[in-house]
């Protein structure tokens, strides 16, 4: 997914290794990768690993157009099917952002601007996401995105990442992304 995106207030573009710095802000906050579903990296060599995977899976960041700092990022990941081979007719968004761009709108905004990317460009059918329940930054973005919910998990108390957490899932279908956006 090699492509930059604009919005009114963001660039959206590759995520490259210049970009290391400020990733390191965001993967080492607590409070961002609980909210986006992973363990903070505590080391360079994790944070190595972190954005070697990122860009191999083409995420891309969000960048703010007035500062020009790197707030987040956003990626459209590979589905597998029940048979274990890529479905190439849907991707899962995931995202993260700052904690100090908490609560304005941008993941939204973003998010809006991939799912129009998924469907227009990529010709996707179906996009899915999930959340942890008590992330209402993120169910937020997902409502807002018209995103429909779909299913709720309770990880087993033994799990190794996020134990006994409640994961809810979230779909946005061709159909209903052109029919909240008057195709």
């Amino acid at each position: 997914m090699p492509v930059t995106i604009k919005t009114d207030r963001l660039v959206i573009r590759p995520l490259n290794p210049t970009d290391k710095k400020a990733l390191w802000k965001l993967v080492k906050n607590p409070k961002v990768a609980e909210s986006a579903g992973f363990i903070p990296a505590t080391s360079a060599l994790e944070l190595d690993d972190v954005l070697s995977e990122m860009i191999r899976t083409n995420v891309l960041t969000v960048v703010s157009k007035v500062t020009g700092e790197l707030i987040g990022c956003v990626g459209l990941y590979e589905r597998m099917k029940a048979s274990g081979e890529p479905d190439v007719t849907s991707r899962e968004v995931g995202y993260m952002l700052a904690e100090s761009q908490w609560g304005q709108g941008y993941m939204t905004e973003a998010v809006e601007a991939v799912c129009a990317y998924a469907f227009k460009s990529l010709k996707l059918e179906s996009l899915y996401a999930s959340c942890f329940k008590g992330n209402d930054g993120s169910i937020r973005v997902l409502e807002k995105n018209h995103f429909v919910y779909q299913d709720a998990y309770r990880h087993s108390p033994i799990d190794l990442f996020q134990p006994g957490k409640i994961e809810f899932f979230y779909q946005l279908t061709i159909e209903r992304w052109k029919q909240v956006n008057h195709f």
